[in-house]
């Protein structure tokens, strides 16, 4: 089929869903034309798998010290560049679009009667799953930002409904960790406060990746520039993995059963959603700051957060061969079981 996919990148987790499912379908004998919107072309890494793709400008959220910040999010949200992004993306010839809660590809396949998928981790909150710090506004902006015809939602539980699991790489099995380590990826907060906790904890060795021009090493930490590889090396090696309360990251540490410390973003419901769903399940730990007293409580007293990988990606694309689109029951059991 002729299938186009949209990618949202405001974070890298929809992205990192971009690497996984993009290879398969196109092995699976599909063209796969990809679109991706919320972020610069020059703030794009790890991007080689999804070649060639387009980028677009979309939307995003304005984050400021860990807290979304609303009124710069309306007044930068760029709704006529949209509009033009929308009305410019010709489906003639389209089968099939996918979106993993990108903007442009579903308003243009309401717009041209394409039909449309929607897999990703925001869908879920379609269904009554755990939620947090929800308002008439989130709402309404989950339900609207960019709606399909087929909601495939991925969560860390089913819920009862007809939930995924997490669509993650499949790592090599390590249990020879290094002790003490601990990779920090915190990209929506005040980069130089984590930084001054992170020296006060001497007895651990952090990776911080940040907006860092190259690799260097300052006392007990070691500052990362953003590369997938290093990133990825560096995830299996450490033993225990702080960042915001995003979904793609965490569930990599999950399936990796390593410890796991999470500080929700402020005024963004599927973070404090997230957190709330990590703490029902007894699958990480939560707190509301960061600092050196929290870090040492969490790393001594904590148990490591696990998740079995499954190879979502390969169950979601016979799906999709099939071309049974309404029937997920089968789909969504057969992941879980």
């Amino acid at each position: 089929m002729n299938i186009v996919y949209g990618i949202q990148v405001t974070g890298n987790g929809h992205l990192s869903r971009g690497r996984i499912m993009v290879p398969a379908l196109r092995e699976s004998g599909h063209n796969v034309r990809v679109v991706i919107s919320g972020r610069e072309k020059n703030q794009l890494w790890g991007t080689d798998s999804l070649k060639p793709y387009e980028v677009k400008i979309g939307l995003t959220f304005s984050v400021k010290r860990g807290q979304i910040q609303l009124l710069s999010t309306i007044y930068n949200a760029g709704f006529l560049e949209l509009k033009r992004d929308v009305n410019k993306l010709d489906l003639n010839g389209v089968d099939l679009v996918i979106s993993d809660y990108e903007p442009i590809v579903t308003s243009a396949a309401k717009k041209q009667g394409v039909l449309s998928i929607g897999i990703g981790h925001q869908y879920a909150f379609n269904y009554p799953i755990p939620k947090a710090g929800q308002n008439i506004i989130s709402n309404y902006i989950l339900k609207n930002y960019a709606p399909v015809d087929i909601p495939i939602g991925l969560h860390w539980g089913h819920f009862n409904e007809n939930i995924m699991p997490p669509i993650i790489p499949r790592y090599e099995p390590k249990t020879d960790m290094k002790p003490n380590h601990i990779l920090v990826y915190l990209p929506w907060e005040d980069i130089n406060k984590i930084i001054a906790e992170c020296f006060i904890c001497y007895e651990f060795e952090f990776f911080i990746y940040g907006p860092f021009q190259k690799d260097y090493n300052v006392g007990n930490i070691q500052f990362r520039k953003f590369n997938i590889a290093s990133f990825k090396e560096d995830l299996i090696n450490c033993e225990g993995v702080i960042s915001n309360a995003g979904f793609e990251l965490p569930s990599e540490v999950m399936a990796l059963n390593k410890k796991l410390l999470v500080k929700p973003l402020f005024g963004q419901m599927e973070q404090l959603s997230n957190a709330h769903a990590l703490k029902e399940l007894s699958l990480g730990v939560i707190t509301e700051k960061i600092n050196s007293d929290i870090i040492k409580n969490w790393y001594y007293e904590s148990s490591p957060a696990y998740l079995p990988f499954r190879n979502v990606a390969r169950s979601i694309t016979d799906w999709i061969n099939k071309k049974n689109y309404f029937d997920q029951s089968e789909l969504t059991q057969s992941c879980w079981n």
